[in-house]
């Protein structure tokens, strides 16, 4: 078949030469920054600048979620994202829409009707096209 090298490639400025180990490597020590005691009162570094530690969780479920999605779509699976975890991710970002617009790792907003599930609100404001 086709060449899968562009597939397999990654943006060597976010995550290095190794990106799987690298995101896991973050994913454990958040993991394990989360679970001090006081961890959810701090303010830690992150690229849009210094944020409340409840926010930078917020942003890593969220990215779990949509790249969970990504993953199942580009693999042709189905893949369901839970209503309240939907939310959450929504509560989390709807105040900051302006980092989604500015920045250049997401895609513009997708059109969603109001009502639509949380699900498909999430992945329409995250720059995916809900199925």
């Amino acid at each position: 078949g086709e060449d899968a090298t562009p597939l397999l490639t990654a943006d060597e400025s976010i995550l290095g030469t190794a990106p799987m180990p690298a995101w896991r490597g973050t994913a454990i020590a958040e993991i394990q920054a989360f679970s001090a005691d006081g961890a959810l009162d701090l303010t830690v570094p992150h690229p849009v600048g210094d944020i409340p530690s409840l926010l930078q969780l917020g942003f890593r479920v969220t990215e779990n979620l949509v790249h969970g999605f990504d993953i199942a779509h580009a693999l042709g699976l189905e893949y369901t994202i839970a209503d309240d975890l939907a939310d959450y991710a929504l509560d989390v970002w709807q105040p900051h829409t302006n980092l989604l617009e500015a920045s250049e790792h997401f895609g513009p907003t997708q059109p969603v009707a109001e009502d639509a599930p949380a699900p498909d609100r999430l992945l329409a404001l995250m720059g995916r096209r809900p199925a």
